[in-house]
């Protein structure tokens, strides 16, 4: 299936709140997050993207896709998702900085068509939590994973995530790629 610039598997976009973030009064500098599988499977998830963005919304009001690109939000993170039980956490390739009193959307596109849904295999089951707003949309199947939604909704549970929070180090005598955008 392809839809935009993506050969779309698994795509989903969750929101949290500035209350959640803890960037009601400060911004805060993100440098990764975790979810909590419930399940003891082990397995890979490969070829995930995180794509992150600020927001004023407050809720998914549409299960619509919206293409992380064209949206202007910034890849924080490409490359494999080891799922094992209990937490699992994902450090950002680039950390982002959410401004205060502004809102957080997350993107996770799982375009891989060697990932599989099967028990035992492919399912994960993160642990949720039901906010008071839609806090995710389901644009694929299901979000990284297989469960939680289904396809073109949105939905009340949202995956209990930890951030990680850090500032990046200022030094003027550094440089870093952060990618690579050609030849791809």
């Amino acid at each position: 299936i392809s839809i935009g610039t993506f050969n779309k598997w698994i795509l989903s976009i969750a929101i949290y709140h500035a209350t959640d973030l803890g960037n009601a009064s400060t911004s805060k500098t993100i440098s990764g997050l975790a979810y909590h599988n419930t399940y003891s499977y082990y397995h890979v998830r490969y070829n995930v993207k995180c794509y992150v963005k600020e927001t004023m919304d407050n809720a998914m009001v549409s299960a619509n896709y919206i293409d992380p690109i064209a949206a202007g939000a910034t890849l924080v993170y490409s490359g494999n998702l080891n799922i094992t039980p209990q937490w699992n956490p994902v450090k950002f390739d680039n950390v982002y900085t959410v401004s205060s009193g502004k809102n957080l959307l997350v993107w996770w596109i799982d375009s891989s068509s060697v990932n599989t849904c099967s028990q035992n295999s492919g399912t994960i089951y993160w642990d949720r939590y039901t906010p008071s707003y839609n806090g995710i949309a389901y644009n694929g199947n299901h979000f990284s994973g297989c469960n939680g939604g289904s396809e073109n909704t949105t939905s009340l549970n949202c995956p209990v995530t930890k951030f990680y929070f850090g500032s990046p180090i200022m030094d003027s005598n550094s440089v870093a790629m952060y990618s690579i955008v050609n030849p791809t």
